[in-house]
């Protein structure tokens, strides 16, 4: 690459293995910089996309092949995004190629840029769920509301990166707000840039491991944070798998911000089990790299989850207690009643 000039031309033509890697961040780049009003210089890449609909040989004669109404259904999408008419042909050629395909065909034959990047490694924890948030548009964005306190959620670096989610709780929907990560900065620094952001905090989750003294203070975290004026949360010592489904659990309610948790969600989807080249198979154990500090504090969230969750069903409970008293029993008569409707209305 050093070796180029103005003037000259390299082309990088690939199959992406999911959201990471060199090839992964080359054509991000070169898509926000054709994005930028400043657009691409004569040393930057540009980003190409041929997508299988363009191709004249994907057609075939579509007498008697079944399209379901979930295949009808990504079509009329399709046609959406792409703004054209995809025709029967077509729509059979590429029902018959995903028969053999199967999950690599968004990888193989993808219709648009964001599923170059859909993998079906089984080994990756969350990817399944995350491609279900970009389908539902549940990554876009996520605005602060000043009126409901803001959650963290921590993975605590000793001698590497720290990593901090932030989030909101609206009813049972969980709203990402920014994801956070810095690498050999103290707790005060991070917690500096914390009170920075100027929201109002309810609980700080962090591992169960805070508790423990540091060498160089003598000081836990939970103490070193009560000195700066932030009151920790430490959530139970569960074991990683189970931890992992309680992620599970809660991506479906989860809205991403899709700028300020971009890094986030790329990291979110590239966590994945180890893989035994001997046995040629998938390790139920994390593979530490680059993605597990985020998903560790991702996991915290999960765990710490629960305690805003009663928190919240105890101040619904405590309203009606409240309306029943001054309307009487025969206006609410059960919280989770035909009645809830008045109390949405308060």
């Amino acid at each position: 690459m050093n070796t180029l000039s103005p003037g000259q031309y390299v082309f990088i033509e690939s199959i992406a293995e999911g959201r990471e890697g060199y090839f992964y961040e080359l054509c991000k780049r070169a898509q926000d910089l054709q994005n930028t009003k400043h657009g691409l210089t004569k040393l930057d890449f540009r980003f190409h996309f041929l997508n299988w609909v363009e191709h004249p040989d994907y057609t075939l004669d579509p007498e008697g092949i079944v399209v379901t109404p979930e295949q009808k259904e990504y079509f009329k999408s399709l046609e959406a995004k792409l703004r054209c008419k995809i025709d029967a042909g077509k729509r059979t050629w590429y029902v018959k190629k995903l028969e053999s395909q199967k999950d690599d065909m968004k990888r193989e034959f993808p219709s648009i840029p964001d599923e170059s990047w859909e993998t079906s490694l089984d080994g990756n924890y969350y990817s399944k769920y995350l491609t279900a948030a970009r389908q539902e548009n549940r990554i876009t964005k996520v605005f602060h509301n000043p009126t409901l306190p803001v959650y963290t959620a921590w993975d605590l670096g000793f001698s590497d990166s720290t990593a901090i989610w932030l989030f909101q709780m609206e009813g049972r929907q969980i709203n990402l707000l920014e994801y956070y990560e810095y690498s050999s900065e103290t707790l005060p620094f991070n917690i500096a840039w914390l009170k920075g952001k100027g929201y109002t905090y309810a609980d700080h989750f962090v591992p169960h491991d805070a508790s423990q003294h540091e060498f160089t203070t003598g000081l836990t975290r939970t103490e070193t944070a009560a000195s700066l004026g932030v009151r920790f949360t430490q959530v139970p010592n569960l074991k990683i798998d189970e931890g992992i489904n309680a992620v599970r659990d809660i991506l479906g309610r989860c809205f991403f911000d899709e700028e300020n948790c971009a890094k986030g969600v790329q990291y979110l989807d590239a966590y994945r089990k180890q893989w035994n080249d001997q046995q040629g198979c998938w390790v139920s154990k994390p593979y530490h790299n680059f993605a597990s500090h985020c998903a560790d504090a991702f996991r915290i969230l999960a765990m710490g989850l629960s305690k805003v969750e009663k928190a919240q069903k105890a101040n619904v409970e405590g309203d009606f207690k409240a309306l029943r008293g001054y309307f009487g029993q025969q206006a609410y008569p059960d919280m989770y009643g035909m009645h809830t409707g008045i109390m949405r209305g308060f």
